[in-house]
């Protein structure tokens, strides 16, 4: 199913035949015209209303989620981040359990260490960087929002050799108050790389981050994992593949047209 284009302004045109006298001022055809219009200058009719016609919005920017979406995260990865869902903390329960106090810094530099050794093999999902190189190659801005911290996703990059090349990383470092499934990340970004949001393309892998997205007035691209697969991400996208690799980036831009 081919997505829907949205956000494109539509106006009525003027009957260009009617012969009848106008009585309306000149027209600034030299104006800033809506986005998405084209005028059309070819009329003789001097002081008629301009005719508009739908014109392509082109892609200018992608907008790329991190955690599950550039990369994914193992099971195992999920199952170490689960711990202060609903104010429940692993710690005390495992303190439960044995009886007695743990030593948590020791324990959780052992959790961390083998966390890491679980993403050493991750290398990026299907289709990422396809997307990244058609950027590059076609001047599309490229960006990365996600809810996570900064100092997390700088590490991945340098592990996946993929510093490079970014217009913007804006991330919630924490704070709940920008993270999705409100719309503040999207929206900084647009506005750190001068994109509108009908310029834009959000690829999400959770609904929270389609949510997001789509608040921000952005077409989202949705790409479940393993996790996120049955959790309505289609509910919130306007397309939703299982790989990038099933939605080549000049086929989704052809189709936005």
């Amino acid at each position: 199913m081919a997505p829907r284009l949205r956000r494109v302004e539509r106006r009525a045109a003027a009957d260009v035949h009617d012969a009848r006298a106008v009585r309306q001022p000149p027209i600034d055809r030299e104006a800033p015209q809506p986005l998405g219009l084209r005028l059309h200058r070819a009329t003789s009719l001097a002081c008629h209303s301009p005719v508009y016609t739908i014109a392509a919005v082109p892609v200018h920017a992608f907008l790329f989620d991190f955690d599950g979406l550039i990369h994914e995260l193992p099971p195992e990865k999920w199952a170490l981040m689960v711990g202060t869902l609903d104010g429940w903390d692993p710690w005390a329960h495992l303190e439960e359990l044995v009886g007695k106090p743990l030593d948590r810094a020791a324990l959780d530099d052992q959790r961390y260490g083998h966390e890491l050794s679980l993403l050493e093999t991750e290398v990026l999902r299907p289709g990422i960087a396809d997307y990244l190189d058609y950027a590059q190659r076609h001047d599309v801005k490229r960006a990365i929002v996600s809810s996570a911290n900064r100092a997390w996703i700088d590490m991945h990059l340098a592990r996946l050799e993929r510093q490079v090349g970014w217009d913007a990383i804006v991330t919630a470092d924490e704070d709940v108050e920008r993270a999705k499934p409100r719309p503040t990340l999207y929206l900084e970004a647009l506005e750190r790389i001068g994109a509108e949001p009908g310029e834009a393309v959000a690829f999400e892998d959770s609904p929270n981050g389609a949510q997001a997205a789509q608040a921000a007035g952005i077409y989202v691209v949705g790409v479940p994992n393993a996790i996120t697969r049955d959790l309505g991400l289609a509910e919130h996208a306007d397309v939703v593949v299982d790989s990038l690799a099933d939605l080549p980036p000049d086929e989704l831009v052809a189709r936005l047209a």
